[in-house]
């Protein structure tokens, strides 16, 4: 659950598409189709590229890709087990269960703060996150932090 969380929410995304099990519907396949359109994109390839260490040539998606296997497959892990899905696991999250796959959830906030080259605090604090998301928004269409994604 996101750092600052704490109300119950209703999940939208299927367990299963989490879980890696195949789909009932044609439905999860739009989801497949829009991660992998986002992947192949020009602009998440030049994010990667500027965020991202290398093997090779090949980019490594380190430590946020780690930090995100991690939560997804502690998760998924709960829920085939308990038979749950999202919407309860994370309910039970905030009433204080799974404190290991919490644990992971700030590991992640705190790669993916990293990542903006932001303090520790802005992974534990929704405010200040949205502020400077807020503000590295506004300086790159004021034209005050130059944005060539595609370079």
């Amino acid at each position: 659950m996101p750092t600052g969380t704490t109300s119950r929410r209703s999940a939208r995304l299927r367990p299963d598409w989490f879980a890696g099990k195949p789909a009932r519907s044609g439905h999860n396949s739009a989801r497949n189709d829009y991660s992998i359109g986002v992947l192949l994109s020009s602009i998440h390839a030049g994010w990667a590229k500027a965020q991202g260490s290398t093997l090779r040539v090949d980019i490594r998606y380190t430590p946020i890709a780690t930090a995100a296997r991690a939560v997804i497959a502690r998760r998924s892990e709960i829920c085939c087990e308990r038979q749950i899905g999202l919407t309860t696991l994370y309910n039970e999250v905030g009433d204080g269960a799974h404190r290991d796959l919490r644990d992971l959830h700030v590991a992640l906030d705190e790669a993916v703060a990293a990542a903006y080259g932001w303090a520790v605090s802005a992974a534990h604090d929704a405010a200040e996150s949205n502020r400077l998301l807020l503000e590295l928004n506004r300086a790159i269409s004021g034209g005050e932090v130059a944005y060539h994604p595609f370079d």
